[in-house]
Order: C-alpha cells, then sequence, then structure tokens
C-alpha cells in the first residue's frame, strides 16, 4: 500500500520486508536512467529471477555484450534466448537491427546468425561478441 500511496523504494520495504529490488531500482528512482540503460539492467537482472535465474548461458552472454562500449549505447532485443542489437528505443526492432544475432544454444557453443543463415559457432559469449563488434558499421550508435 505504500508504494501505491507514493512511497519510494525504501520507505516501502520498511513496510513491507518481502520487497526485494537491486541497487540499479534505487538509482531510477532518484534520476531516471535511458531507455538504452534501463532496457540493459532489467535484462541482466532477469537472471536473478525465476524462471531466467535456470539460463547462465544467457546471462555471460549479456554480461559480455554489455562489456562492450559499442553495444551497451545500442537497445539489447532478445527473443527465445538470441540477442541482437536495435538502434531504436522505440520502433520496431526487426526494421531497426544492426549486426548480427547471437543464440547462446548452438550445439553448446555461441552460434552468431545472420537472421538464419550460421555464420560461426564461438566457445566463449566473449568470443561471439567480439566478432559481432568487428562487423559493426563505423560509428554506429547510440540508439534513439
Amino acid at each position: 500500500m505504500a508504494w501505491t500511496g507514493g512511497a519510494g523504494l525504501k520507505e516501502t520495504k520498511e513496510q513491507a520486508q518481502c520487497i526485494e529490488f537491486r541497487p540499479w531500482a534505487l538509482a531510477h528512482e532518484r534520476e531516471p536512467l535511458g531507455a538504452v540503460e534501463l532496457a540493459w539492467c532489467l535484462k541482466l537482472d532477469r537472471i536473478h529471477m525465476p524462471p531466467m535465474n535456470r539460463f547462465q548461458r544467457v546471462h555471460a552472454l549479456l554480461a559480455a555484450a554489455y562489456a562492450q562500449p559499442v553495444l551497451r549505447q545500442l537497445m539489447p532485443v532478445t527473443s527465445h534466448h538470441n540477442l541482437w542489437f536495435s538502434t531504436s528505443t522505440t520502433a520496431r526492432y526487426n526494421t531497426t537491427r544492426v549486426g548480427y544475432m547471437i543464440w547462446p544454444h548452438d550445439e553448446g557453443c555461441y552460434g552468431v546468425r545472420n537472421r538464419s543463415e550460421l555464420l560461426a559457432r564461438f566457445e566463449t559469449p566473449e568470443e561471439a561478441v567480439a566478432f559481432v563488434v568487428a562487423v559493426l558499421p563505423e560509428g554506429i550508435g547510440p540508439a534513439r
């Protein structure tokens, strides 16, 4: 009731100890994060909650992509554990897609695909992400 009454996260937790939130949520409450940064926070955080906490390879891929500054400024898009990137925060992601898609469950490897065509397989998420970064168009981002 506190939160719906306008209380902040800390005040709400004082009244309802069962409330859980991550540190980025407090930062977002103080000063709203941009759409891209908020999307990254939400995607990276999902690994701590069921049912996503079963997918460690997906989280490793997201973390490897987030570690790359050029990708961190693009909108991360996921579907069925695939990861790709967009130059838009609001438009249809299929029309604003940039670079290749990474699939973390390609026969135990990280597959990099151009739509349905398999381009390469890598043992680690860092290798797959490096491949995607290497072929991005020059001067891409930030997403708008």
